[in-house]
């Protein structure tokens, strides 16, 4: 199975594209539910450091996540959920709680 990866932000660079190559994406916004089905169906590679986020993460999906300060490179058939933290509830420099309700789920799919 592929690796479904969690991220905070979309990284460009991540894709590691030589001048003029292009990479086509679609991004869509999905449920908690959806992100439910594909957090507990396969294996997760974490790449959030938000140590607020990851703890949601863990009680609402039940995965045993620890945050990550590692960067990540894409891979053919990686599944990019990106997970964003809303921003009614940042507060810059600050460390924040999070709860279910701060939270916005992108699935990202390459072409």
């Amino acid at each position: 199975m592929s690796r479904i990866v969690l991220l905070n932000a979309l990284p460009v660079n991540a894709f590691g594209l030589s001048v003029n190559e292009r990479v086509e994406l679609s991004i869509r916004r999905i449920s908690l539910e959806e992100a439910r089905v594909l957090i507990t169906a396969g294996r997760v590679t974490n790449y959030i450091r938000h140590p607020a986020t990851v703890q949601v993460l863990n009680r609402l999906f039940g995965v045993n996540l620890t945050p990550s300060s590692e960067l990540y490179t894409y891979r053919p058939g990686d599944y990019i959920l990106v997970v964003v933290v809303t921003q009614r509830s940042l507060q810059r420099g600050q460390e924040i709680q999070v709860a279910v309700e701060d939270l916005e789920f992108y699935l990202v799919t390459l072409f």
